[in-house]
């Protein structure tokens, strides 16, 4: 029977799966993501789409306590497991009453894609200079990147105003549509929390207002690229492996029955498909987390063979 081997190794701008501290289940990769909106107007969980809602009976002011605990466990959007992650509400914020229609399929998160009716209908609101809004328990070995939907109805005046997250400030306008803004690359505070504040407003035409949050823990970059769930199918050669590296980097395999590689057998090997990434030749792009998946031929001769992924630009 013959026998195919994969041999993981190290290489230069690699990506590796971060650990997060004792009290943080937040891992590289997970996604949350919040409506925030009315009572009976929430936003659905399915087994591949898990939404964490704070819902508020009474639309109006002073919905929100100070501080106010809002959510105390946030579940992560792929398979709704708890990740650690609270979100809490400090200043005068409350659940408005307004109806949103103008975005439709046009408002989009990177993650998770078109973001549902129900949570774009209804707005959070804030109408005070101290309001924000803050995830805490964070991993702070990570990165995260945070996309914000603010969107009120055209025919609902409203002004554009500042939203700091952690630092970085950008200026956002309700009446702009679809509404999304995006902060990335974000590094939690001294208390591994990312806040979000509002710039200082008074009265509803300048209040924020805020329809969803989507927050994505990206890994942080080190030393080592991997080759990981490698499958073979001695009939055939059909061939599989996952490739774990860095973040839209070109990797092509090369095979040798030597450990040395000093004459490769194949360089590159050609690739029949890739199902995660992007395949560029005989070569895979991988995508905004450094993953990538393909598909080769390893024939059928060869007692042994090895396997090693290289950046190759």
């Amino acid at each position: 029977m013959n026998t195919k081997t994969i041999l993981p190794v190290v290489a230069l701008a690699g990506l590796a799966l971060a650990t997060g501290s004792a009290n943080a289940a937040i891992m590289a990769t997970d996604v949350i993501v919040v409506d925030l909106g009315k009572t009976g107007q929430l936003t659905t969980s399915t087994a591949i789409a898990n939404w964490n809602n704070v819902a508020r009976d009474n639309p109006g002011s002073n919905v929100f306590t100070n501080p106010d605990v809002i959510i105390s466990d946030a579940i992560r959007y792929s398979d709704g497991g708890a990740t650690g992650v609270t979100m809490t509400s400090a200043g005068t914020s409350g659940i408005g009453g307004l109806v949103i229609t103008s975005a439709g399929a046009a408002a989009s998160f990177t993650s998770t894609g078109v973001i549902p009716d129900s949570a774009q209908i209804d707005v959070s609101f804030a109408s005070s200079s101290a309001s924000a809004f803050t995830f805490a328990n964070l991993n702070s070995s990570l990165t995260y990147n945070l996309e914000i939907m603010s969107l009120v109805d055209s025919g609902t005046a409203r002004n554009a105003n500042d939203i700091t997250v952690n630092g970085t400030t950008i200026s956002i306008d309700p009446n702009d549509s679809p509404g999304i803004y995006a902060f990335n690359d974000i590094s939690v505070n001294g208390s591994n929390e990312i806040v979000i504040s509002f710039g200082t407003n008074s009265g509803a035409a300048n209040a924020q207002h805020i329809n969803a949050l989507e927050l994505t823990a990206v890994s942080e970059p080190s030393s080592e690229l991997e080759l990981t769930g490698f499958t073979y199918d001695p009939s055939t050669g059909a061939s599989e492996v996952n490739i774990k590296g860095s973040p839209g980097t070109r990797y092509e395999l090369v095979e040798d029955s030597d450990l040395d590689f000093s004459t490769p057998d194949q360089n590159p090997v050609p690739l029949t498909g890739v199902t995660l990434g992007t395949q560029d030749g005989n070569g895979v792009i991988t995508d905004s987390f450094g993953n990538a998946t393909v598909q080769f031929n390893l024939g059928t001769a060869n007692d042994a063979t090895f396997i090693r992924a290289e950046s190759a630009p």
